[in-house]
Formats: C-alpha cells, sequence, structure tokens
C-alpha cells in the first residue's frame, strides 16, 4: 500500500500566509498591545492550517484507492469499478479547482483536492485515468475489427 500525506510544499505555503500577518502584528505589538489579537489570530490560523494539512491522506492498494480529508470522512473505492478518473469540470465554490474526481461503476464517487499532494501521488492520479483510458480502447474479447 501507497499512503501519501500533505507535501511540504503545502504546508510552506500556509507558513508565508500565516507568517506574513504574524510578522506585521509582532512588530506592531511591540509599539502597542493592542496588535496582540493580530498575533494571536495568526498564531491560530497557522495551527488551524497545519492541522487541516495534517487530515489529508490519499491511499492506493492493488485494490483500492482511498482519500480522507478533515472535512470528508475516508473513502475507498474498488480500483477494478473505476470508470473514470480525471479533473472535475466543475467543482463547488468549497472546492480547489484542482479537484480529481475518480468515479466507479456502481456510481461511488471521490473528490480528491490534488493541490495538497505531492507530484508522486499526483502522477498515481493520472495513471490511473490513463489506464482506464487505455482499457477503454482495448477491443473486447470476440468481437472482430475487419
Amino acid at each position: 500500500m501507497r499512503t501519501f500525506r500533505a507535501c511540504l510544499s503545502s504546508y510552506i505555503v500556509f507558513t508565508v500566509i500565516c507568517g506574513i500577518p504574524l510578522i506585521i502584528g509582532i512588530f506592531a505589538a511591540a509599539k502597542s498591545h493592542s496588535a496582540l489579537p493580530l498575533v494571536a489570530i495568526a498564531i491560530s490560523a497557522f495551527l488551524f492550517s497545519c492541522f487541516w494539512l495534517s487530515r489529508f491522506r490519499l491511499e492506493f492498494n492493488s485494490e483500492r484507492i482511498g482519500y480522507a480529508s478533515l472535512f470528508r470522512p475516508y473513502r475507498s473505492i474498488q480500483r477494478d469499478t473505476v470508470v473514470h478518473a480525471d479533473f472535475a469540470s466543475d467543482t463547488s465554490a468549497y472546492e480547489s479547482p484542482f479537484t480529481f474526481v475518480v468515479r466507479s461503476a456502481l456510481g461511488d464517487e471521490l473528490r480528491i483536492n490534488a493541490k495538497v499532494f505531492s507530484r508522486e501521488a499526483f502522477q498515481h492520479l493520472l495513471e490511473l485515468g490513463a489506464k482506464r483510458s487505455n482499457q477503454s480502447l482495448q477491443p473486447t474479447a470476440g468481437r472482430s475489427d475487419e
């Protein structure tokens, strides 16, 4: 089994996003204690973003593909039932524009926020889509193309 978590670059991005207001808040708090709430908010935002990123999990094994995040409990799909694997054509206001959709023949669907994962995890998702496309192009047993 291969398990992926949010990659280091995702943590770096949120550290920068939260770190800039934190640094400004620290300088402001040194001059006036009224800026202390800004420091507390920046620290809280950083801690929440680290916790949020730590909840992302993408699993691949020979039989199943699984995904979980802070706001989506763990779900998995049988590999042999996958009929579609590609980027979402439309996303909700609460989803990343880089949402990758894996759909099974049974109607189950994994909507994966691909942006937080490493290139290796992303490559596994793309390969899953490519394998499905190649399988659909192969001739069926007993069928003649003549």
